[in-house]
């Protein structure tokens, strides 16, 4: 049979979208192609199977001939089953999942929604399964995507790029809302052969406050083997009452990771709620190369009970903190423009636990802090002991501060939580900016005066400064 082209309807030219994926797969295309969804649910019961495998053996998608799927005009769908696996697996270059109906009001329009309990399951899965079947240049936006686990910890994903190929380039997420996850977005790629680059994620809602069901519950965004992506103008949390999870992250950069972007997100409510001295973040740089920006972000409600941070570089992990930078590989990491406000009486007793806005491992290089809005208030569970600290900015490990920033200045630092400092450097606490400014030799158009946040969750300033 000749390959697709044109708009097809489900139902109508096809009585089931998996009729319409199996026979794309079979044909392919030779022009720019739709299904257009008509009814309100796609599930078992109207004949669907999952997960829906989208890798044609016919001619492939191109920048010009695209498979789209979308919900006809008028129409709100919902596609949703239950798998071990996904719902919808993209295996092909320029393939679309677009919830916004055909004609309408811009909106989403479509749920896909794995209702499966097991580990290890996502909803939409981006896949290379060798040669051209990879997910290139694919997007999904304008959805719903929703999985189907409640246990805190259970693994699954919203959107994986499966990290079993990698090499998904030029991909958009965007205008999503995406939960009742493990973890939100899976964005990874494969070492030296399957980097993920230029890709990006933006103006997402990763989260949902209705409960601990729905919620996010480990983490908004990992990151893995990834270069040139940027996250931006994502509202990305987690559940406010907190769960059993410890080193949970609104966005985790991890092993393979460059040239990163990540700017004006609102980042909150990721809140450990265990006594085993562990914390939480907002951003965390795990592993980074090449050049990092992060700038114009808020980041508030990151809580944890913590720990008293050590010389070991592990001991980062155990400290709360709204940005993390935990490791530079001859690169440079730029903060700027930030607003974190730490707050909440969560350090513990067990492990004294202590806090910052921004914690950094000592011994790094290449990083700028500038123009930032530190807060941090947070208290203690109990009555506090003397080695239960609140910092601006800690340097955790061993080593002297001014060989870790490139520049630092015009910040404003705020420290009025349990035992506060505006910061630990040079192997010391550091009570006062002047103190701060001798440490790190910079810093010297810095203030430490009251931000006058809204709140602490919203972070825009009642009188600005």
């Amino acid at each position: 049979p000749p390959p697709l082209s044109g708009d097809y309807q489900v139902p109508g030219d096809y009585t089931t979208l998996t009729a319409a994926v199996a026979d794309y797969n079979l044909r392919g295309v030779s022009g720019p192609t739709r299904f257009l969804l008509n009814n309100a649910t796609y599930d078992a019961g109207s004949g669907e199977t999952f997960p829906l495998l989208i890798s044609t053996s016919g001619p492939d998608t191109t920048v010009t001939n695209t498979l789209t799927i979308q919900p006809n005009t008028g129409v709100s769908s919902t596609i949703t089953g239950v798998s071990t696996s996904g719902i919808i697996v993209i295996a092909d270059q320029f393939v679309t999942l677009n919830g916004d109906n055909v004609g309408g009001d811009v909106a989403r329009n479509l749920m896909v929604n794995n209702t499966g309990t097991g580990t290890n399951s996502y909803v939409v899965g981006f896949f290379n399964l060798g040669g051209t079947k990879v997910a290139r240049n694919a997007t999904v936006r304008y959805s719903d995507i929703r999985g189907g686990v409640t246990a805190v910890g259970t693994v699954s994903w919203g959107i994986i790029l499966n990290g079993g190929g990698g090499d998904y380039d030029n991909a958009l997420i965007e205008y999503n809302k995406i939960w009742q996850a493990y973890v939100g977005i899976g964005h990874y790629g494969v070492a030296a052969t399957g980097i993920s680059n230029n890709n990006v994620i933006r103006n997402n809602i990763i989260g949902d406050a209705t409960g601990s069901n729905e919620s996010i519950k480990f983490r908004g965004i990992e990151i893995a083997q990834s270069d040139g992506l940027t996250i931006t103008a994502n509202d990305i949390f987690g559940n406010a009452a907190g769960n059993s999870n410890g080193q949970q992250a609104g966005i985790l950069q991890t092993t393979g990771s460059s040239n990163i972007t990540m700017t004006r997100n609102n980042i909150h409510d990721f809140y450990y709620t265990g006594t085993g001295g562990l914390g939480c973040f907002g951003i965390w740089l795990a592993s980074s190369s090449g050049t990092i920006n992060i700038a114009n972000n808020m980041i508030h409600n990151i809580k944890g009970d913590g720990d008293v941070f050590g010389t070991a570089g592990t001991s980062l992990h155990w400290m709360p903190a709204g940005i993390g930078v935990g490791a530079n590989s001859a690169g440079t990491v730029n903060l700027d423009h930030n607003s974190v406000y730490m707050s909440g009486a969560t350090l513990g007793p067990d492990f004294t636990g202590q806090s910052a806005a921004v914690s950094i491992l000592s011994g790094l290089t290449g990083i700028n802090l500038r123009n930032n809005i530190l807060r941090n208030s947070m208290t203690t569970v109990g009555a506090p002991d003397a080695a239960n600290k609140a910092y601006a900015v800690a340097f955790v490990g061993t080593g002297a501060a001014n060989t870790a920033f490139a520049t630092t200045d015009y910040n404003n630092y705020l420290a009025d939580g349990v035992n506060p400092h505006i910061g630990f450097a040079a192997n010391a606490d550091q009570t006062s900016l002047a103190s701060w400014q001798t440490a790190t030799a910079q810093d010297a158009s810095s203030q430490d005066v009251d931000p006058q946040f809204v709140s602490t969750s919203d972070l825009h300033l009642s009188n600005p400064l």
